[in-house]
């Protein structure tokens, strides 16, 4: 069971020795299903989906105004792969098992960071989350 309470933390995201440091909202257990779902693109912030196991379940689109990028973390929080989320696709998930997935909104907020991430896929990426 997932935590009861919204938790902030901090993701460092490393690419040799680049790196970008933001923030995520933990979302707890009971708020999973909708995740960015009936957010304004002016207030989403990144939400980072923890589970107990591992797992390929699949995610949506559906009632999200904005694209948004997915990235899918093993329970080590290795890069597995990431996929630009567009409006209203259904059985989205990643090519092997997950732990951990973060949902950063593609908004000008985010853009620095979301071309980070995009254009260091090919090379060994790492997330730190604390």
């Amino acid at each position: 069971m997932g935590g009861l309470i919204w938790k902030n933390k901090k993701v460092v995201v490393s690419v040799g020795k680049r790196k970008k440091i933001f923030t995520v909202r933990g979302v707890p257990f009971w708020y999973e299903g909708f995740g960015l779902m009936f957010k304004s693109k002016k207030k989403a912030r990144p939400l980072l989906f923890s589970y107990n196991i591992s797992t390929r379940m699949s995610i949506f689109s559906l009632c999200i105004p904005f694209e948004f990028l997915a990235v899918w973390l093993d329970k080590k929080n290795n890069f597995i792969e990431s996929k630009v989320v567009k409006l209203g696709e259904r059985g989205i998930y990643p090519n092997k098992k997950f732990r951990k997935l973060i949902e950063i909104p593609m908004t000008k907020n985010y853009k620095a960071l979301i071309d980070f991430i995009l254009k260091k896929t090919k090379k060994k990426i790492i997330f730190d989350i604390k």
